[in-house]
């Protein structure tokens, strides 16, 4: 054995390091029994830069069970670099248990967690001081998925300190701030990093086209795509032209898209287009269930790669005739997921609706609980259920998500006081078990909807509840289908929104088949607060006359006490209120210049304020700072009725759709009189002494009819406001027929302690 070392280290120290590995793999010497002599070469391997010989024994000592100490964080290391954590994993925890006391095994293993359990690997990593860039960003990357943001930016802002210029952390600076909500500002960094970063001009505008899309600012989201479309590069990559295709497809530019693509796939021929590029395309057609346009690439010979093949293959068992309809581009375009799947989905319904004992568990699912009406309404639902008798230890709540830096989290310690189980999805990490033909039928959902499925098929398999119930477009649809796939009797859909066709959601038009599947299954209701919401829905739908089932809202009266009544003196300044989301939607600009236009139209004096949040919360300040409103208060965390509704006499809300506005009804509650645009439910809230305002109204307008209304006396009767509002949105007719629904029986109980 001493003269297999000797010739071992003779060889490596001339340089000869493959035949000193193929001196020892031909000697009897092997990794199990002289583990020294494999740890030898590798330590030499490695010292020499011959990486991949030092790795190969360290695999003989891996396979061997032999690699111990250092090789064995060499090799743990190794396994981060290529990507596989949970090989790295194993093997520390092997070596050095789940709590490392050597403080570089802890590091190492640290690394290997933020790949497999982030939220532990940044326990052992997050306060370390460390020079490693690299590790810095996947340290912030962790904190980002666990929805730390504000970790986050710390973290960025000293990298960038140390870093200045470095465009991996310019970019997740700009991503953090738009993961907490600040859109403008996160516009305002990308097109910093388009100006000062050439390499990130083509993404940058990518990026910044589309957060003034979902900002609603259509007019600049065009100009950016346009500047985009139109940069002078004579040597423009395919990557460019990549994201060429995925700009056009946001802006819903179709037409255009597909002229790009077919470009992209002409100038493959040339051998411009690599492999992987095309695999990145095909994998985002596949994520937006584009299925005909993958089938078309896949007919023009690109590589789509094995995933993208496998998943055509299984397209043909819902449409054999795949390769004839996507005869080209255009006609591809036109066969998408989820509409091939429906006949799928329809052949899995039951005939009839299965009996249900009524003493089952009830599961309730929303995306989130955030600060808006229909938050409000979900924990509402909840507790008149449990006023009604329903026990608390039957029914569990999921949500997408929780986070609280997202914001989704404003009313879940209401929530839980009320002493419900409640499941955050985006903790399952389980895969449900599921037959084939289901898992093929989850494969070819777009990505959306199949991220938001399994999470929520694993909860149902284990919570098993005769009932479930979605709350809004997204949770409705994958509820729905959730309870189809596992078998739950009753499923219940509440739309909260209003007029569908109208609303600027591009996911919408994905969920409307899969909506109308649903709804013609026996077991599935669909339900709308408001007679208004049920029209539209049922028109969006093709659904017959009163097929969706009108359940109104509901207000707790004790928690919406009679506030003290308005001073009608000309003198005392009349008060405006304005409670809403600051989105495009809800009109935040409409409103400020509605304010503007009444005081310079008013003999009385004017106050107002403003409680909510939302992406246009810089647009509100800096518009309200241009007209001159510097007094408008604007606050962002009130949830206690008392201290939103108090100090105001008046409700404004000029949203440009609409559902039921909750507010609008709380409002009246607590004896303010509502002024409010005649959209969606809005006029069916309204106490026959409210103000309806034309849908399309402009600030001058809209100022001459709230003063006009003022002048019979809007402000006067608030006790028989808040009579009939409370008559008409009573928690126990919200308990009786939702219970109903679900097939439990009324029952009588007290309210909850909360």
């Amino acid at each position: 054995m001493a003269q297999v070392r000797s010739r071992i280290l003779q060889l490596c120290q001339k340089g000869d390091h493959l035949l000193a590995y193929a001196a020892l793999s031909g000697s009897p010497y092997d990794a199990e029994n002289h583990p020294g002599l494999w740890e030898l070469l590798a330590r030499q391997c490695e010292a020499a830069g011959a990486g991949d010989l030092a790795r190969r024994a360290r695999e003989a000592l891996l396979s061997a069970g032999t690699l111990h100490g250092g090789q064995a964080l060499a090799h743990t290391a190794y396994l981060i670099e290529i990507g596989d954590f949970v090989s790295a994993t194993t093997l520390i925890e092997a070596q050095f248990g789940t709590d490392p006391q050597d403080e570089t095994a802890r590091i190492i293993y640290g690394k290997a967690l933020l790949g497999t359990d982030p939220a532990k690997g940044l326990r052992l990593l997050e306060g370390l001081e460390t020079d490693d860039l690299i590790l810095s960003l996947r340290i912030v990357d962790a904190l980002r998925q666990n929805s730390r943001f504000q970790a986050a930016a710390r973290r960025l802002a000293d990298l960038a300190e140390r870093h200045p210029g470095e465009a991996r952390i310019a970019t997740r600076q700009a991503r953090v701030q738009e993961q907490q909500g600040g859109w403008a500002e996160a516009i305002q960094s990308w097109l910093k990093i388009v100006d000062e970063i050439p390499s990130q001009r083509v993404p940058g505008l990518l990026k910044v086209a589309f957060l003034q899309k979902r900002f609603e600012n259509t007019e600049n989201a065009t100009e950016s795509a346009a500047e985009l479309l139109t940069l002078e590069n004579p040597t423009r990559s395919a990557s460019e032209l990549a994201a060429q295709i995925e700009l056009l497809d946001m802006l819903g530019q179709e037409r255009a898209m597909l002229a790009a693509m077919h470009r992209l796939a002409r100038e493959s021929a040339h051998g411009t287009v690599s492999p992987a590029l095309w695999e990145q395309i095909a994998a985002s057609q596949v994520d937006a269930g584009r299925i005909g346009l993958v089938d078309w690439m896949a007919k023009l010979g690109l590589p789509i790669g094995v995933t993208a093949h496998a998943l055509l293959e299984a397209a043909r068992d819902y449409l054999p005739d795949l390769g004839r309809a996507a005869r080209d581009i255009h006609a591809a375009a036109q066969i998408k997921s989820p509409e091939i799947l429906l006949p799928a989905f329809k052949a899995m319904a039951p005939e009839r609706a299965r009996p249900v004992s009524g003493l089952g568990n009830i599961l309730l699912v929303n995306a989130t609980l955030a600060a808006g009406g229909a938050e409000r309404q979900f924990v509402m639902l909840i507790r008149a259920l449990l006023k009604s008798g329903l026990p608390a230890d039957r029914i569990s709540v999921a949500l997408f998500s929780t986070a609280e830096e997202r914001g989704h989290a404003h009313f879940l310690s209401e929530l839980t006081a009320l002493g419900v189980r409640i499941h955050d999805l985006d903790a399952i990490s389980d895969t449900p078990t599921l037959r084939p033909e289901v898992q093929q039928v989850l494969a070819l959902l777009p990505a959306r909807i199949r991220a938001d499925l399994l999470p929520l098929i694993t909860l149902c398999q284990s919570e098993r509840p005769m009932a479930i119930h979605g709350w809004q477009d997204r949770s409705s649809v994958a509820a729905g289908l959730a309870g189809l796939l596992t078998d739950i009797p009753r499923i219940v859909m509440s739309a909260r929104n209003m007029e569908p066709a109208k609303r600027a959601d591009p996911n919408l038009p994905m969920l409307r088949g899969l909506y109308r599947t649903l709804c013609a299954m026996p077991q599935v209701t669909l339900t709308v607060n408001s007679e208004a919401g049920a029209r539209g829905y049922e028109d969006w739908l093709d659904l017959g006359h009163n097929q969706a089932k009108v359940i109104h809202n509901a207000i707790d009266g004790a928690a919406f006490p009679l506030l003290p009544q308005a001073n009608d003196a000309q003198s005392a300044p009349l008060r405006i209120l304005g409670v809403f989301r600051f989105a495009a939607n809800k009109r935040p600009e409409l409103w400020l210049r509605t304010i503007a236009a009444l005081r310079a139209k008013s003999s009385r004096p004017i106050q107002a304020r403003l409680v909510g949040s939302g992406p246009f919360l810089d647009r509100i300040i800096e518009l309200r700072n241009e007209l001159g409103l510097h007094d408008i208060e604007i606050a962002q965390s009130l949830s206690r009725p008392d201290e939103i509704y108090c100090e105001a006499d008046v409700l404004l809300l000029m949203s440009r759709v609409e559902g039921t506005p909750n507010v609008v009804i709380e409002a009246q509650c607590s004896g303010l009189a509502v002024a409010a645009c005649d959209v969606g439910g809005v006029r069916e809230a309204l106490h026959d002494d409210g103000l309806a305002l034309p849908a399309e109204i402009g600030p001058d307008m809209a100022a001459d009819q709230i003063l006009d209304w003022l002048d019979t006396r809007a402000l006067s009767n608030p006790e028989v406001r808040r009579a009939a509002i409370l008559g008409k949105y009573d928690m126990a007719s919200l308990a009786m027929l939702t219970l109903g629904l679900y097939g439990v029986v009324e029952a009588e109980g007290e309210e909850p302690d909360a």
